[in-house]
């Protein structure tokens, strides 16, 4: 089974809104065994981009550097 709670965050930023959340379920609610929870939707998104730039942008740098030696 599979819960879903929709949160609009009009006047914050995802990812620091995420922190807080998460950080206050943690410390307020122990969940059973077998049960989790994750967050998605633009925080998943981003936080894949921002994974993915992590990669890209220094590779980048480096053969932008390397070519012009």
């Amino acid at each position: 089974m599979t819960g879903y709670v929709y949160v609009d965050i009009a006047d914050r930023d995802p990812a620091g809104y995420i922190r807080e959340a998460d950080r206050l379920l943690r410390a307020s609610v122990e969940l059973p065994p077998g049960y989790a929870v994750s967050w998605s939707g633009q925080y998943e998104a981003m936080r894949q981009v921002h994974e993915r730039l992590e990669v890209v942008v220094p590779l980048m740098l480096l053969l932008f550097v390397g070519s012009s030696i």
